[in-house]
């Protein structure tokens, strides 16, 4: 798809840059870098002591959780 867009100085340079030093056109640095900005943000999301994401704002699920599903399906 065919689109003008005007960029201001600064977003210019900051695409200009990424586009000269990976030879490619402006059209596509633009291109990475909204797809890059569209996409869910792994840093986002904290992983717990074990390693397991921790979603914002859910409260963790813990060893008393656990306890209280086995005794409801007992």
């Amino acid at each position: 798809m065919r689109l003008t867009v005007n960029l201001d100085d600064d977003v210019y340079k900051a695409v200009r840059a990424p586009a000269e030093a990976e030879d490619i056109s402006i059209s596509e640095a633009v291109n990475r870098l909204l797809r890059r900005a569209l996409e869910p943000r792994a840093s986002s999301i904290r992983k717990s002591r074990t390693g397991f994401p921790i979603v914002p704002g859910k409260r963790p699920f813990g060893p008393e959780d656990v306890a209280r599903i086995e005794l409801e399906m007992s």
